[in-house]
């Protein structure tokens, strides 16, 4: 039948989707590492949608300067700086955070030859900059993000980051489900859902403590205490989305049903995806502009 057609097309673009992001992130490594991981589970879900929109705002940009991270790299020659005295001493300088912008930094190089002289740095040029000096190597180095999002599509990033958590316990958890529900009665598609949301909120903690501990470097404790706040919501709304659609396909489309078909169930699985996308999406807005959640 043309249904069974459509899924399988759709679930080989989900396949198809997933290795081409796979191998160009290959080249193209995510600032963000989580975000690797996040991208082709999305692409397995969102079949052929997902593409143009990892190469629209997910692909990493070409890096300049230092390949272990996603920043631009400049540096100043110290012979552009007034001389100092003493050779072979370094100092390095980190700035990080800086959000006030029209402030100034100055700095006072120790020993100058010239006393008195100092440098000013216009604070309006290093937002969540990371920047260090080094006098032995005789330049100065400043770490900036390289893209900055809109805010429908931080919330995208945002809402995908904690949908790739419900992709991957949804893997999980109907895996085992269909061996446990062979064996156990009482194992009812209820309480499938509900074995797969608890998955799901554990793979979306640490999803979201993985960027949480690469942007802060906060410890473990506070970064998954921290972690099940930001996420719970978004997480939750998500999985809604979800349950939502697969009530109703379960309930009114009879006479097909959806665990009938290992390809038929793989795609009603990736259109619930897509619900729960949409509902999460305006959490996620929330979330993100009373300042729950970090904007990627």
């Amino acid at each position: 039948m043309i249904i069974y057609i459509v899924s399988t097309i759709w679930l080989l673009g989900g396949i198809y989707s997933a290795v081409f992001i796979l191998l160009d992130l290959a080249h193209n490594p995510q600032p963000m590492k989580i975000m690797g991981p996040v991208w082709v589970l999305t692409g397995l879900w969102a079949s052929f949608i997902a593409l143009p929109f990892y190469i629209k705002i997910g692909r990493a940009k070409p890096r300049i300067g230092n390949k272990d991270d996603g920043n631009m790299k400049m540096d100043m020659p110290m012979r552009d700086m007034p001389e100092m005295k003493g050779e072979g001493k370094s100092m390095d300088m980190h700035m990080t955070g800086m959000q006030n912008s029209g402030k100034k930094m100055k700095m006072d190089m120790p020993e100058m030859k010239e006393e008195g002289k100092s440098m000013d740095m216009p604070m309006s040029d290093m937002k969540s900059a990371d920047s260090d000096m080094d006098m032995s190597t005789g330049s100065m180095k400043m770490s900036m993000p390289m893209t900055k999002h809109s805010m429908a599509a931080s919330v995208l990033l945002s809402a995908l980051h904690c949908g790739a958590g419900c992709t991957l316990a949804d893997i999980v958890g109907e895996t085992i489900g269909y061996f446990i529900r062979q064996d156990v009665l009482w194992w009812t598609m209820y309480v499938q859902w509900g074995f797969d949301y608890i998955i799901a909120l554990l793979f979306g903690i640490m999803f979201q403590y993985a960027a949480i501990h690469q942007m802060t470097g906060i410890p473990f404790g506070k970064g998954i205490w921290r972690a099940l706040k930001v996420d719970f919501f978004s997480l939750t709304s998500w999985q809604f989305g979800m349950y939502l659609f697969m009530f109703f396909a379960v309930r009114d489309l009879y006479p097909f049903s959806i665990y009938s078909n290992v390809i038929f169930f793989g795609f009603m699985m990736q259109l619930a995806m897509v619900v729960g996308l949409f509902i999460a999406y305006p959490t996620n807005w929330l979330l993100i502009h009373f300042k729950v959640k970090p904007r990627m």
